[in-house]
């Protein structure tokens, strides 16, 4: 069970850096097309058993993931919100035809965390405190996911973007540690051929998490 933290402060995090980044079109790219799917098939499980009406993708990207959920579930409303304005001009684009869909620029430290389900797919490594954040989000539900087994003499060295990294039973703690989020699912995808205990940034673990009653 580990979780390694690479640095005391923050290397390239704050909106300023993202001020500059390009746009990243994940759903364009397979390697993170087969993380967005996988996302896309627990929301939408969980919006056909339980009374889901608003769900927040918190650093969507330039919309990929909820353009592929707006279209699935047209009745259920989909927020996103980014750092970086390549994103969320790409992703107003990309969103134009969803009348049920909106991206919007935001500091997540800032806005409000609020919907039925929220969705931080490869966003907890990224955070100053990602335990925290956990404490801030107000949801049902929860889906997140992190690359599995980063180390950052191996990975991040040159462009350290990531603060954390954690192998599958160190992940599943930060949940489980939490005062408010119980694991209800969790699991792991692989593309790649390493094995899987020793995936390096060829893994990915995912979290679907419930509210504490």
């Amino acid at each position: 069970m580990a979780e390694y933290k690479f640095f005391d402060t923050p290397r390239y995090q704050d909106a300023e850096w993202h001020a500059t980044r390009s746009w990243a079109p994940h759903i364009e790219q397979v390697e993170h097309r087969l993380r967005l799917e996988l996302a896309r098939g627990y929301v939408r499980y969980l919006c056909g058993f339980y009374p889901i009406k608003t769900v927040l993708d918190v650093g969507c990207g330039d919309g990929g993931l909820i353009s592929l959920l707006a279209k699935d579930l047209p009745h259920i409303k989909f927020i996103g919100y980014d750092l970086a304005p390549a994103n969320v001009g790409h992703g107003k684009k990309r969103l134009k035809n969803f009348p049920n869909a909106t991206t919007s620029l935001q500091n997540f430290r800032d806005a409000e965390i609020s919907a039925d389900l929220v969705i931080v797919t490869e966003v907890l490594e990224h955070l100053v405190d990602p335990h925290e954040f956990l404490e801030i989000i107000n949801a049902d539900w929860l889906v997140a996911s992190s690359p599995l087994n980063e180390h950052y003499d191996t990975d991040y060295k040159e462009t350290p973007l990531h603060l954390w990294g954690w192998d599958f039973e160190g992940y599943k703690k930060i949940f489980n540690d939490s005062k408010k989020w119980v694991v209800w699912f969790s699991g792991l995808y692989q593309h790649g051929g390493s094995p899987l205990e020793t995936a390096n940034y060829t893994g990915t673990i995912f979290i679907v998490a419930r509210r504490q009653e």
